[in-house]
């Protein structure tokens, strides 16, 4: 796996004719988590959300990339029944992201800024290409 070089430009590893939209570091909270602290329904995890939708992009033809679906499943959270993983929530964040037959490609990042006192914060990062059909 090629890893990016942080010490190029941000845009240097972003494909050649495509148009992100973006949700980054939505706060939200959600009952989630396998640790024994974790499963109190009544202290759920805070989470930060990052989700970036894609698709291939020449030149504005007046379709734009609806982030506002994601962004009101993210304010359901909170109401939402216990899981156990970061991996299931951002399954759930593709498939709505999916939903549009316009994207084209998706990035989750999920994290726990306070679940470790040692750490900024854990979670999981994901990419994933529409699966063809």
């Amino acid at each position: 796996m090629m890893r990016p070089n942080y010490n190029e430009s941000p845009h240097a590893n972003f494909p050649k004719n495509w148009i992100a939209s973006e949700l980054l570091n939505v706060r939200t909270e959600r009952k989630c988590g396998t640790h024994p602290w974790e499963q109190h329904v009544e202290r759920p995890n805070l989470l930060l959300v990052s989700i970036r939708i894609y698709r291939e992009y020449e030149q504005f033809d007046g379709k734009f990339l609806d982030y506002d679906p994601i962004r009101n499943r993210l304010r359901e959270w909170p109401t939402q029944p216990h899981v156990a993983t970061l991996e299931e929530l951002a399954e759930e964040l593709f498939i709505i992201a999916f939903e549009n037959s316009d994207v084209q490609a998706s990035w989750v990042r999920l994290s726990k800024p306070l679940i470790f006192s040692e750490a900024e914060s854990a979670g999981i990062e994901i990419f994933r290409f529409r699966r063809s059909t």
